[in-house]
């Protein structure tokens, strides 16, 4: 991965990113298994060389990989500048793994959802077989049990 120095904005903007995280991304953060959590970057700036702007991925897993966007319905106008973004991602190495916001009113269907996107990196890292392993095991538990999720701040 090729980072380049941030402007001045840049580094305005990636102060402000690190306390602004939506109640789903927060859920999200919540559902994922302890061996990736420990592995997250939330909010963090990511600049690359190949391109004249930063991004603040909502959940970025640098050493795997990954990058993990939760989308809110304000995506759903913005189709074609986040098919950009996960180019720009991809040609850096980074897998983009996008899941919206009503996908995470059912934990289970938050992991299967993740687990599916894992699956879709080529020769995957160790970090990333540990990753499905476990998420795989917790959608053992949560299908048993089909809870709701309460809300989560």
């Amino acid at each position: 991965m090729v980072i380049r120095q941030l402007t001045k904005v840049e580094q305005e903007r990636a102060q402000e990113a690190e306390s602004y995280r939506t109640q789903y991304e927060k859920k999200a953060y919540h559902y994922l298994p302890d061996c990736m959590k420990k592995r997250a970057k939330r909010n963090v700036v990511v600049a690359f060389k190949n391109s004249p702007r930063a991004y603040f991925p909502d959940l970025f897993f640098e050493n795997e990989g990954i990058c993990l966007e939760i989308d809110g319905k304000s995506h759903k106008n913005r189709i074609l500048k986040d098919a950009r973004r996960d180019r720009i991602f991809e040609s850096n190495a980074f897998t983009t793994i996008r899941i919206k916001n009503e996908d995470l009113v059912v934990d289970v269907v938050f992991w299967q959802l993740l687990v599916a996107g894992l699956r879709k990196i080529e020769n995957p890292v160790d970090n990333v077989l540990l990753f499905i392993r476990e998420l795989d095991e917790m959608i053992d538990e949560g299908i048993k049990s089909w809870t709701q999720i309460e809300d989560y701040e």
